[in-house]
């Protein structure tokens, strides 16, 4: 029995109380499941899998949705074009007009958005969501992108995750790179690189390279505190390290040239008791107000030490003059 004949014997012996719409829908639902020659196709609407020779378990809905699909199969095709020139691929999901438009072998891909992911023809295990998310992305596989034109210009590139509008925008064939937020990574080309950013700056709030294992914050960073100041890493709480390197612009070894002027430890006594702490090292009012910087502390401490040398040579000649006398 045709289609169309069965259609109108269901319209015939209806039962009492089911209305002819009904009947109309449910006529039109079967003749577009399960009398396609194949099992498990469904098309909503003319035009779609018109090709279609072994593939089963395909699903289209739109005009020309999976058009020359032939034996792909368990694919999702939704929108105006969508899936167009899939022919083998397999459990793929596109979503929006035209969406995985060029798609032939390309598996496991799920394209949504308009034009998302239109380009690619063998490319494999991608996720684009977002119109024009990975439009020229070709053969490029295991890539997710994320916003409209996200990773745009991408077409070999692999393992990449592009978040955010224009994210990755000019990538073409970089790998394992991480970009997060608007236009982040835009103009980045190369491998294995991280960007946090809302713009398309070069220096980011936060740049990585993996592959050399290395991380760069453009900005003051805070470590249990949410104000850092001015400072480019402010920690709230105790820091923990075998060792610490401090790079500094001079050292106190001026303390031994000729020309430097040595107070007398009488001057030194006088200073002390007046001001309650030595020459050139800050007062504990100023510590407890300002804190002190390790390099320049240090330096400041070993000049008091170099001097402390200077005047024990002082007395131990001063000893042995008088050892001479006697």
């Amino acid at each position: 029995m045709k289609n169309s004949q069965y259609s109108e014997a269901l319209l015939m012996k209806r039962p009492k109380g089911l209305c002819k719409r009904c009947i109309l829908l449910v006529s039109v639902l079967f003749v577009y499941t399960g009398l396609m020659g194949q099992t498990g196709n469904t098309r909503y609407t003319n035009g779609s899998f018109p090709n279609i020779t072994t593939g089963d378990y395909n699903t289209a809905i739109g005009d020309a949705a999976g058009y020359f699909n032939s034996s792909g199969r368990r694919n999702t095709f939704s929108g105006a074009a969508a899936g167009y020139n899939n022919t083998t691929g397999q459990r793929n999901t596109f979503s929006g007009a035209a969406a995985g438009y060029n798609n032939t072998t390309g598996e496991n891909n799920t394209f949504s958005g308009v034009y998302a992911g239109y380009y690619n023809t063998t490319g494999y295990s991608n996720t684009f969501s977002g119109s024009w998310a990975g439009l020229r992305n070709t053969t490029g596989s295991y890539n997710a992108f994320s916003g409209s034109y996200a990773g745009y210009r991408n077409t070999t590139g692999q393992r990449n995750t592009f978040s955010g509008s224009y994210a990755g925008y000019a990538n073409t064939t970089g790998h394992g790179n991480v970009f997060i937020g608007y236009q982040a990574g835009y103009h980045e080309t190369g491998s294995d690189k991280l960007y946090v950013s809302n713009s398309s700056t070069g220096s980011p709030l936060i740049y990585g390279d993996f592959q050399a294992q290395r991380l760069t914050f453009h900005g003051n960073v805070g470590i249990g505190t949410t104000d850092p100041g001015n400072y480019q890493l402010a920690v709230e709480g105790k820091i923990g390290a075998r060792e610490v390197e401090v790079t500094l612009n001079s050292w106190s070894d001026f303390v031994f040239e000729d020309d430097y002027k040595l107070r007398s430890l009488k001057e030194v006594e006088n200073y002390i008791r007046e001001n309650n702490h030595l020459p050139d090292i800050p007062s504990e009012a100023e510590v407890l107000e300002n804190g002190i910087s390790l390099g320049e502390m240090n330096a400041k401490l070993l000049q008091k030490i170099e001097e402390l040398t200077l005047y024990v040579i002082q007395q131990q000649k001063e000893i042995e003059a008088l050892k001479a006398k006697h």
